[in-house]
């Protein structure tokens, strides 16, 4: 971590991905190390596999007892093994490429019986990115003057909209003050706008796979229009009473997880079309990089 603040112009980025069990350290380290740390970045995925063990059936094997098979494990048929000849407590693994053979069976002591359905993990499902910034001295904006760096590109980084939400044209409800601080507004507003190319980007990107997608509610952008009737008190005797005007709401539709990015992976793109052979669990979408890199790099055309 220090070579990386070493390396990095002031007000530079660092994006540091790590465990979920280690994230704590990891932001500690990168925080010892002299950088600030500014948020975190949740990735969810659906690709994750646990890695839980079945306490039931290690307490049977710790007792010496053997299992009764009771069926075949319908969440595994089809599945084709990648090792070769393996054997497993309640299941086998045919030759390579051959498909998977799992079976189900039931607790053969008490002991086991009782902590039947008991895992020890869950299924990963999100990895913390970590954001840190190397300190600059004076403003943000001589900062960037000077080295070029320090701020996040949002309007580069925006959440792709539909077009429903970017037609929309907002009227603002309210009215404009007609006197002092302490007196009721008056005047009505008519200030329209259009929304911005498309949603403001969040600390939350998904992989859009259905088992994610699932997760988010399918909601209307609002539950309805500001109809101009409604009520509007005095807080701390700083404003009266509001007037309001009817305004138009966000009546797109869907679900939630249009809010959030979305980085797809595929297989082409962790093989590079098939031309390297990569089986590293923790890959990354290239989708992903690039935008993480958008996010907190000027990217200048070269000449």
């Amino acid at each position: 971590m220090a070579e990386c603040l070493r390396v990095l112009k002031p007000g530079g980025y660092l994006l540091a991905f790590a465990g979920t069990r280690t994230q704590h350290r990891m932001a500690t380290n990168i925080e010892d190390s002299g950088f600030e740390i500014k948020d975190m970045i949740a990735w969810v995925y659906g690709s994750g596999w646990p890695k839980s063990m079945d306490i039931s059936k290690a307490i049977d094997k710790r007792l010496g007892a053997t299992r009764e098979v009771i069926g075949e494990n319908p969440n595994a048929k089809g599945r084709k093994s990648n090792k070769s000849q393996i054997a497993g407590t309640g299941g086998t693994y045919g030759a390579n490429d051959e498909k998977r053979i799992s079976t189900l069976t039931k607790p053969a002591t008490v002991e086991a019986e009782q902590w039947e359905g008991w895992g020890t993990a869950l299924k990963p499902a999100l990895e913390p990115i970590t954001v840190a910034r190397k300190p600059h001295k004076g403003t943000i904006a001589a900062n960037i003057l000077t080295h070029g760096v320090g701020g996040i590109n949002i309007e580069k980084c925006r959440v792709e909209a539909e077009s429903e939400y970017l037609s929309l044209n907002v009227k603002q409800g309210g009215k404009t003050p007609s006197g002092g601080l302490m007196s009721e507004l008056g005047t009505a507003r008519n200030d329209n706008f259009t929304p911005a190319s498309g949603r403001f980007p969040a600390n939350l990107i998904h992989d859009g796979s259905d088992e994610v997608i699932r997760l988010f509610p399918a909601n209307a952008g609002a539950a309805a229009k500001v109809k101009g009737n409604e009520p509007s008190s005095v807080h701390g005797n700083i404003y009266g009473a509001m007037a309001r005007d009817e305004g138009k709401f966000y009546g797109d539709k869907g679900s939630a997880a249009r809010f959030f990015y979305c980085a797809k992976a595929c297989r082409s793109d962790r093989t590079n079309n098939g031309t390297v052979s990569n089986k590293h669990v923790t890959v990354k979408p290239t989708d992903l990089m690039r935008y993480l890199c958008r996010l907190v790099t000027l990217l200048v055309a070269s000449s």
